[in-house]
């Protein structure tokens, strides 16, 4: 993360830090002969994002994609999405507290946030530990949904035996 002012290049550079890291975190797993996964709750937006970093790079524009098109790329908003209907709208800030996950800070929400990081990059103190408590909080109910996907054993609607329900 960065408090600069979000130019293109600190964006990118920020950006490369992370695909860096994430990339060999990928190549550590499968060099100990392990399986990896990365997960999002919205892969247009991570995509748009990823794609960005690669505009300028051939090289690394072909490596994001075979990345996003792999199957380590899990975007957990399709899986819910193809598995469950709630009758409302599939955002994480309204799966997760369905799940028993609540964020930590006052008001969690992407307009928020904005406020917040603009306060944060005139060096205000108290966005600015909002906004990293904001943001652990999004990648915290990533994980409460995905686990409970996991464990909740949901059957599909058309293997479920709705006689019994």
């Amino acid at each position: 993360m960065t408090w600069e002012p979000l130019t293109l290049e600190a964006e990118a550079a920020n950006t490369r830090r992370f695909w860096e890291w994430l990339m060999n975190l990928r190549r550590l797993c499968h060099g100990a002969g392990l399986t990896f996964a990365a997960y999002c709750y919205s892969s247009s937006a991570e995509n748009t994002y990823l794609r960005r970093l690669a505009i300028a790079d051939e090289a690394l524009a072909a490596e994001i994609e075979r990345f996003i098109m792999s199957d380590e790329w899990i975007d957990l908003l399709k899986e819910w999405d193809s598995q469950l209907i709630t009758g409302g709208s599939s955002s994480l800030k309204r799966i997760a507290p369905l799940v028993g996950f609540q964020w930590r800070v006052v008001d969690a929400s992407g307009g928020e946030s904005m406020i917040k990081h603009d306060l944060a990059a005139d060096g205000d103190e108290d966005a600015r530990e909002w906004l990293l408590t904001y943001n652990q909080g999004d990648v915290e109910a990533t994980l409460a949904v995905r686990e409970w996907m996991a464990a909740a054993h949901v059957p599909r609607i058309d293997k479920a035996d709705l006689a019994s329900m």
